[in-house]
This record gives C-alpha cells, sequence and structure tokens, in this order.
C-alpha cells in the first residue's frame, strides 16, 4: 500500500511540472513600436525693414530661422502696390537655404506706395515674413554737369555748364579748357589747363576759383578729376627736368607716377586703391605703351604707340579704352579687344554693361557709343566725337560735339541737344550727373 502511495505522488509531481511550464522555443519575439516622425511644417522668417528708397528701386530682404523641416529651396521678398502681395507677382529670387539675405527690387515707380514682405519655400509650401510698406521718392530731373571750352574769338574760354546755363572759368585772355568735371554736394570741382605766361599751366577750379597745379615756369595740363571721400584727385602730366611726365594730384600735392615720359589722361579710385590711365615710355628710346598705373606702379600693356584715355573699376575688374593702330582698343583686366578704325575717349559701367564713348572713322569721324561693343552712332552727318559718357539711373548721358556745327552737345539715350550759343565753337569734354 505505501509503495502504491508513492508511485502516485511522484506522478502528481511530474505532472503539476508539466502544468507551470508555459514558455516555449517558438513564440515570436514582441514587434517592435516605430518612432513618431515630425511633420514638415512651413519655414519661420522675418521681413527686413526697407532701406535706400529712391524714385525707382529700394533695399530690403528677409531672415529665415527655421526650414521646418526640411530644405528652404527659394527665397526673396514680393511685392505689389496692394496689401498681401503674393509669390506669383514681383519677386527677387535670393538663393536658398536659411538665414540672412538681402534684395534690391527694382524697377519701381516714382511717388508710388509698395507694400512688401519676404517670403521663402519648401516642400510644404510658401511662408511669408511679416508685410510692410514704403513710397518711393519723387522723380527729380537730375543735375547734368559739363565741363568743356568755348571759343567766342581766338582763345578758348574754360567753361563748366550746369543743365545747359554756361558759366565761363576764363576771361579769354589767354587760351584755356576744361577738361574733367566731378561733384561733391555742394562744391564743383573742374580741372583743366590755362596759358600763363609762356607755359600751359595744369588748373584746377573750386566752385569757379581756380588754383594752378602745376609750376607756372613748366609746361603742364590736367585732365581728369575723381572725388574720394574728402579726398579730391587729379591726374595730368607735367615737365619736370624737360620731360613730360605722368603726374597725380592729391588734394593739390603732386606725384610722379613711375614709367619715364608719359601722360596720364583718367583716374580713379576704389577703396585704398588709386589708379590712373596714359601711356608711357619706359626707357628714353622704347615704345610708347598703353598704361595704367595701380597706386603708382605701373602695368604695361603690349600694343605698341597706344594709348589709354578712359578708365573704371568695378569690384576687382579694370575697364579701359583708348587708341591704338588697329583703332579703338577696349581693355578688361588687361586684355585687349579692337573695335574698328577710332578712338575711345571714356568707359563707364553700370549692371554690368559696358558703355565706350568715342569716335568711329569711315568717310569722317562720328560721335559714337559702343554698348557692349555694339555701336550707336550719335552725330548726324556732319561728324563729331564723344568725349565723356556718365550712366545715372536708366538713362545714357554723353557729351562731346558735332564738327559740321562746331557746337558741344549733349545725348541722352541718344537723343542729342546743343548746349552752347549760336554762332560760336565750342566742344563739350566731360560729364557728370547728380540727383
Amino acid at each position: 500500500m505505501k509503495y502504491l502511495l508513492y508511485i502516485f505522488s511522484l506522478v502528481f509531481l511530474f505532472a503539476s511540472c508539466e502544468k507551470t511550464d508555459t514558455s516555449s522555443p517558438n513564440t515570436p519575439s514582441p514587434i517592435p513600436v516605430p518612432t513618431p516622425v515630425s511633420p514638415v511644417i512651413y519655414p519661420a522668417l522675418t521681413t527686413t525693414v526697407a532701406t535706400s528708397i529712391s524714385a525707382t528701386a529700394a533695399t530690403s530682404g528677409g531672415n529665415i530661422t527655421s526650414d521646418g523641416g526640411a530644405a528652404v529651396t527659394a527665397r526673396g521678398v514680393c511685392w505689389n502696390t496692394s496689401p498681401a502681395p503674393l509669390v506669383s507677382g514681383n519677386v527677387t529670387v535670393n538663393g536658398t537655404g536659411t538665414g540672412s539675405f538681402a534684395s534690391t527690387l527694382g524697377g519701381l515707380s516714382p511717388g508710388t506706395t509698395y507694400f512688401y514682405r519676404a517670403y521663402a519655400t519648401n516642400s510644404a509650401g510658401t511662408s511669408y515674413g511679416n508685410e510692410a510698406s514704403f513710397t518711393t521718392a519723387s522723380m527729380v530731373s537730375p543735375n547734368v554737369y559739363v565741363a568743356g571750352v568755348v571759343y567766342p574769338l581766338n582763345n578758348g574760354v574754360a567753361t563748366i555748364w550746369k543743365n545747359g546755363i554756361a558759366t565761363s572759368l576764363t576771361s579769354g585772355l589767354t587760351n584755356a579748357t576744361a577738361t574733367g568735371v566731378a561733384v561733391s554736394g555742394n562744391d564743383v570741382y573742374v580741372v583743366g589747363w590755362e596759358v600763363i605766361g609762356a607755359d600751359h599751366v595744369a588748373r584746377i577750379w573750386k566752385n569757379g576759383v581756380g588754383v594752378s597745379l602745376s609750376a607756372s615756369n613748366t609746361d603742364g595740363r590736367a585732365s581728369s578729376i575723381f572725388i574720394a571721400g574728402n579726398d579730391v584727385y587729379v591726374a595730368g602730366y607735367e615737365n619736370v627736368g624737360g620731360f613730360d611726365v605722368a603726374r597725380i594730384w592729391k588734394n593739390g600735392i603732386g606725384s610722379t607716377l613711375i614709367g619715364g615720359n608719359g601722360y596720364a589722361f583718367s583716374c580713379y579710385v576704389s577703396g585704398s586703391d588709386v589708379y590712373a590711365a596714359g601711356r608711357s615710355q619706359p626707357t628714353q628710346f622704347g615704345n610708347r605703351l598703353p598704361t595704367i598705373w595701380k597706386n603708382g606702379v605701373p602695368l604695361y600693356y603690349n600694343t605698341v604707340d597706344a594709348t589709354v584715355k578712359g578708365l573704371f573699376v568695378s569690384g576687382t575688374d579694370i575697364y579701359a579704352t583708348g587708341d591704338s593702330p588697329g583703332g579703338i582698343s577696349y581693355w578688361k583686366n588687361g586684355i585687349e579687344t579692337n573695335y574698328v578704325g577710332g578712338q575711345g575717349n571714356a568707359v563707364f559701367v553700370a549692371s554690368n554693361d559696358v558703355y565706350v564713348a568715342g569716335m568711329l572713322f569711315t568717310f569722317v569721324g562720328y560721335a559714337t557709343l559702343w554698348k557692349n561693343g555694339i555701336p550707336l552712332q550719335l552725330a548726324n552727318s556732319s561728324g563729331g566725337k564723344a568725349n565723356s559718357v556718365y550712366v545715372f539711373g536708366s538713362d545714357v548721358y554723353v557729351a562731346g560735339n558735332e564738327h559740321g556745327t562746331g557746337k558741344a552737345r549733349i545725348w541722352k539715350n541718344g537723343i542729342g541737344s546743343t548746349i552752347s550759343q549760336p554762332f560760336v565753337n565750342s566742344e563739350a569734354n566731360s560729364i557728370f550727373v547728380t540727383p
């Protein structure tokens, strides 16, 4: 009997162990729960307050502080004459990504109120910054200054015209010519030359009052003027020790440019760099070379017997024009392009467009303006020459003269007008335009 009870206990014990073991080697692992992904939202941004508001343009921009979870693929400023401007209207395009950017709103109408706001686009769509408004300035006719010469009798009279009204700088008792003009604030500066005694003397007139730059007992002439801040730079030449040398006068103090015999016909100041243009003869019996001086150090160009007359600096690019045995030469950073026969007298760069003023030779010389290498004849069939060019806003002004009439002329966007008196020969040598 005890033996049977023992067997029964063992059976019961094994049965109990089997019921409590519920694990199985084939039980599947738990399914992981995916991490939630944040949805892409619109970018966050603000609009920059407009500045530099003129009659036709303004500067704004924006600051994108968040891309909303996806890359910003377009950004800029939109504007309109009614509130809530959209990207379907007037816009600037200013790259991609977050951060600050600046925009120029162009092609505006004078005396008009515009609403504007920054925009940014990602995969979620386009969002806008805060809206603001500004009113463009009323259009005011600019002041046009021209320096040149009038011949009432035998001697030339150095003359400055303001909006077509002539003022004589010299008496006419001796010969004189005005060759350059620049305006700073309320001050009008004119340079040129005047015969004093037996010599041509480089001269500068400030608001009509003239002083000499070169010594009265040496030959000298001033050709060009540039104002940078409070400093006045003049390019020209002066006879020193029996040789004509290129000169730069800064605030009336002259310095000789390196290069042997030489002449400086134009000057330009960019940042702390002072440029001059002309020609030089590095050795006494060597070739005359077209030359650009940067801070007094010459950069010789290779064309023999050529002269640089016009100079313009934009960023790191140096633009120049002049004449050479092959005709008009145009240089950009020393690389020469030769136009057809003639001479280049001035160059101006605006909005990536390059304007060259000069004279194109056919049967006679014609006053001509080249825009990006394409010529526009200015003078009529009597011929003439263009001596200076100035771009103001969307308008292009050229000064020169017509040979047939012998009159100083201004061309505005190709349309010419005479600025000197009837029956008096004259010539316009330099033009400067201010608001």
